[in-house]
């Protein structure tokens, strides 16, 4: 392809206002709405992974929502190849695609151009706790494990570079190789697209932090129990609740199981998506061509400002 796709990326922590800024750029500009969700994925959990609501979802047009069961399996490298062929989809309609979401690891493998390669079952298989501890506990763990198998790889590799750190390990586990006798470059190509960055974010960490607590309370409100309980009862005797990873769903089944109050899985759900939006900064650190959008307001998204619209007309114009 000779000429780049340009495509825009709403990213930025959980509860940001990511899905609002999103529709609202789409609509504006006649673009559709790309998923970068690793949780969005799965059908059954609309409260608990934030879901564009139906009214949202009818006013422009979604792609990589609810198409999967909870029992399926779904990876980085899946992700890429459907978004790519979506994405191509979209350009030949004539209309912009926009990247939407908070998942980091799909949104940068993406965009940087990842060749995974092929992985088969058996691959796959071998990696998969890799992304379950970069979920669930960040990049820490991934470092421990590659100071184990592959030191020198620390000091080619920024530890703030995560999908790289994850690739180098991911990598050594398929191949028993170390990063320089892998030479993880050769898994990059070159990217077939041109993307701008819009990053929102609150000016400090306790109005985000208030955020994040306002919205575990409204899914409270819209039925994120029932929901829970509902998937809880469905698989609960068999394996596919230990592969959950969606907070806000896993964080009530001790409640069902009567081993803590639902209080207490309400406040280890908030405790939980701070964590994680701590990883989502650390993350985006990493990217400088983010424009951040910086506010002391509690909807930065309702709108999109003059600062915006402008990067956005520039972009497209070019």
């Amino acid at each position: 392809m000779d000429k780049k796709i340009k495509i825009i990326c709403v990213v930025g922590p959980t509860s940001s206002g990511k899905t609002n800024l999103g529709i609202n750029i789409a609509k504006n500009i006649d673009g559709e709405i790309v998923s970068s969700d690793s949780m969005q994925v799965y059908k059954g959990m609309d409260i608990s992974t934030a879901k564009p609501s139906i009214e949202e979802l009818n006013m422009v047009k979604h792609h990589m929502i609810s198409f999967l069961d909870i029992k399926d399996r779904y990876s980085v490298s899946q992700y890429v190849k459907d978004a790519n062929i979506i994405i191509k989809n979209i350009v030949e309609k004539g209309k912009i695609p926009i990247l939407v979401g908070g998942t980091g690891l799909y949104i940068d493998s993406l965009i940087n151009g990842i060749n995974f390669l092929d992985y088969n079952k058996k691959d796959m298989d071998k990696t998969k706790y890799i992304d379950e501890l970069y979920y669930k506990y960040g990049i820490n763990p991934i470092i421990e494990e590659l100071l184990k198998c592959d030191k020198k790889v620390l000091e080619t590799i920024h530890e703030n570079n995560h999908i790289k750190l994850i690739n180098a390990l991911k990598k050594y586990n398929l191949t028993g190789k170390t990063f320089e006798e892998n030479n993880i470059k050769s898994l990059e190509k070159e990217t077939i697209y041109n993307p701008l960055f819009i990053g929102l974010n609150y000016e400090t960490r306790d109005l985000l932090y208030h955020q994040i607590n306002s919205r575990v309370d409204r899914m409270i409100e819209y039925g994120v129990v029932q929901e829970s309980f509902d998937i809880y009862n469905r698989y609960k005797n068999t394996k596919i609740l230990d592969n959950i990873k969606a907070i806000g769903c896993k964080e009530f089944f001790p409640f069902f199981k009567k081993e803590k109050s639902l209080l207490e899985c309400i406040e280890n759900i908030k405790k939980q998506t701070r964590r994680y939006s701590k990883r989502q900064l650390t993350w985006y650190r990493y990217n400088t061509n983010i424009n951040w959008n910086i506010t002391k307001k509690t909807d930065l998204s309702s709108e999109v400002n003059i600062k915006n619209k402008k990067k956005i007309e520039e972009f497209i114009k070019t």
